[in-house]
């Protein structure tokens, strides 16, 4: 596939745009999320070097307390990381190009499997540091875990409250299955969706071809800024097909818990929807290239006004 055919190189196949230049989601370099991030794993590293220190004076409690404590100040520094822009570094490993007896040869884009771990992680963490704080409070252990002016029993029973909350949540998310694939083909989007959560379980698999496609749009989906792809359909889609963002006439794509760049992919269906003739990119051997992002510092330089390029 050559760099004209894919369209890097020229502005107006940025469609990923929203009409003035910028990206549709800018993904902007955040400093002060950064210096929190440096901030926190200076935490985390002090708090590694106190678990090597309890743990050669075997105070059990108090390693297992600072353990805890560091990993939930590693989760945060990562978080921060992430929010400070650095994020969808490059093309994923994990875009494949794939044959489908039905659809031909096609591209698919997989759910991120680092979304749940992250905050299962995390919120372990928090309950070990809380619940080895309260402990050591009640059974009046030398050195305290707990927050300064919280040192009191008032102050265990919160942190022991918080670690029960916390691994209460930790368990519920781990009895969540949420795996979406988006494959990406010549003749049309197909969403495969696998949601279970408790006893509550449900697939759908949705093939819609390109020309019931009558326009693909982008939003922000919820309070956190998360972006989502509309894909309208002139067909109805079934209700058991329907997934809880979905409508009658409308496909809904969580495109932040995609593994590829949002704006990218969205450039894509974009481009796809509206040039029947390059369709057939995505049925080459290289067409996960399709679905690189910009650098880093392209797409520091679009939030900032900038033009972003294009698929």
């Amino acid at each position: 596939m050559t760099e004209s055919s894919r369209g890097t190189s020229s502005p107006e196949s940025g469609s990923h745009t929203r009409g003035d230049g910028r990206p549709l989601w800018p993904q902007r370099f955040r400093p002060a999320m950064l210096i929190g991030s440096v901030a926190t794993s200076a935490l985390a590293i002090l708090g590694i070097r106190t678990v090597g220190e309890s743990w050669r004076i075997e105070d059990p409690l108090v390693t297992a307390g600072y353990c805890g404590g560091s990993l939930l100040m590693t989760m945060i520094a990562l978080g921060l990381l992430r929010e400070a822009g650095f994020r969808y570094l490059g093309l994923s490993g994990k875009i494949r190009t794939l044959r489908n007896p039905s659809y031909g040869n096609g591209v698919s884009i997989p759910t991120t499997s680092i979304l749940i771990p992250f905050l299962i992680i995390s919120l372990i963490a928090g309950a070990c540091y809380g619940a080895t704080a309260s402990l050591g409070w009640f059974i009046g252990a030398e050195e305290t875990l707990l927050p300064n002016g919280r040192d009191s029993r008032a102050g265990a029973i919160y942190m022991a409250t918080l670690a029960t909350l916390a691994s209460t949540l930790a368990l519920f998310l781990a009895s969540i299955r949420i795996k979406t694939v988006v494959s990406i083909y010549s003749g049309g989007i197909e969403r495969y969706s696998h949601r279970r959560i408790l006893l509550s379980n449900k697939v759908s698999r949705i093939f819609v071809e390109w020309g019931d496609i009558t326009h693909v749009d982008g939003r922000i989906i919820d309070s956190f800024q998360n972006p989502g792809i509309d894909i309208h359909t002139s067909p109805v889609i079934e209700r058991e097909e329907r997934t809880p963002h979905d409508e009658e006439h409308k496909i809904a794509l969580m495109a932040h818990v995609l593994v590829t760049e949002p704006n990218t992919l969205f450039a894509l269906l974009k481009r796809l929807h509206e040039n029947p003739d390059d369709r057939a990119l995505v049925s080459e051997a290289d067409a996960a290239e399709l679905l690189r992002p910009p650098t880093l510092r392209q797409r520091f330089r679009a939030a900032r006004g900038g033009m972003c390029q294009g698929v």
